[in-house]
């Protein structure tokens, strides 16, 4: 092979092997970050940027976090719009993609106070700095601002509103017949209703509670009939009392006594029961409380039988017949 053909073939091997380099450069350069690329980026967008007074602003804050440098989950953003007021309440939305998380936040932002009323020319609006803060993967917070787009608000007047002088002094102007009529979402009327049977019901409840917390009334109990006075006892039956007790209070001088009166009683009627009262009666020592006893017994024994006697007389003496 002569040198012309080696040189050419040598050329030829170095386009391909430059070209081979120059291929794998472009195929991998949309998968190749630059070293000091951030590891977040942000975008302030408002639609739309020219407005009428009164119309309703959107603000949008988005930010793209690589997740192997920056947490997602530490993103706050701070906003400030005075004097435009939200609407509703922000919208945050979030999508995840290959090694990138994408998070939107969205104002509803509307403006209605004097500040906001062009005077004749349109006013220009850039709102104050958002704040957005993150934590990288080693924990490190970072805060930056972002800057808002100008926003313009433009009259609803023709220019020769703001020079015109008429009874109401004012360019303003108030239609009263288009305004929608009231919506409730509840009727007036039902709602009185439900609030006066409410108000109905809680006072019946208190009156309840009232009432039970009244004391009870008190039931006048007719008096207890006295107790009978108990009957009377003759002598004899004293005397037998006396002797039944197992420690008379004048001891052996009052059962002497007892004695010697339930003899003198059965004297008539059983002269030999008498006789053993009296012979106890004055027998040597005290009389024996036992023996006493044992003679009442006896003497209301004797008592008894006269009484069953005398019954059937006296009812036959009172008109009834015998039994």
């Amino acid at each position: 092979m002569s040198s012309a053909t080696r040189r050419a073939a040598g050329l030829v091997l170095a386009a391909l092997a430059l070209a081979a380099v120059v291929a794998v450069a472009l195929a991998t350069r949309d998968r190749t970050e630059p070293a000091d690329a951030p590891p977040v980026s942000t975008r302030a967008v408002v639609t739309p940027r020219v407005v009428l007074f009164g119309d309703t602003i959107t603000a949008h804050v988005q930010v793209a976090l690589d997740r192997e440098r920056a947490d997602p989950d530490t993103l706050r953003i701070t906003t400030f719009f005075d004097p435009w007021v939200q609407v509703g309440t922000p919208v945050q939305t979030r999508s995840e993609g290959e090694r990138t998380t994408y998070v939107e936040h969205r104002f509803a932002l509307r403006c209605l106070g004097l500040r906001c009323v062009p005077q004749g020319r349109p006013l220009e609006w850039e709102f104050r700095r958002a704040r957005v803060e993150y934590a990288d993967r080693d924990g490190v917070d970072h805060t930056f601002l972002l800057r808002w787009p100008v926003v313009v608000t433009n009259t609803r007047l023709v220019g020769d509103d703001f020079g015109r002088d008429d009874e109401y002094g004012t360019p303003w102007r108030a239609d009263l017949k288009t305004i929608p009529a009231a919506t409730y979402r509840l009727s007036p009327a039902l709602l009185v209703a439900l609030l006066v049977g409410g108000a109905l019901a809680l006072a019946a409840a208190g009156a309840g509670l009232a009432y039970a917390a009244l004391p009870a009334p008190s039931v006048q109990l007719p008096p207890e009939p006295e107790p009978e006075p108990p009957p009377d006892l003759t002598p004899l039956e004293r005397a037998l009392e006396l002797l039944e007790a197992p420690n008379p209070v004048d001891g052996a001088a009052g059962r002497r006594r007892a004695l010697e009166l339930v003899a003198d009683e059965l004297h008539d009627r059983d002269a030999s029961l008498a006789g053993s009262v009296r012979t106890l009666a004055w027998a040597a020592g005290k009389p024996a409380a036992a023996q006493a006893r044992s003679l009442a017994v006896r003497v209301r024994a004797m008592l008894e039988a006269e009484r069953e006697r005398l019954e059937p007389t006296i009812a036959e003496r009172n008109g009834a017949p015998p039994a």
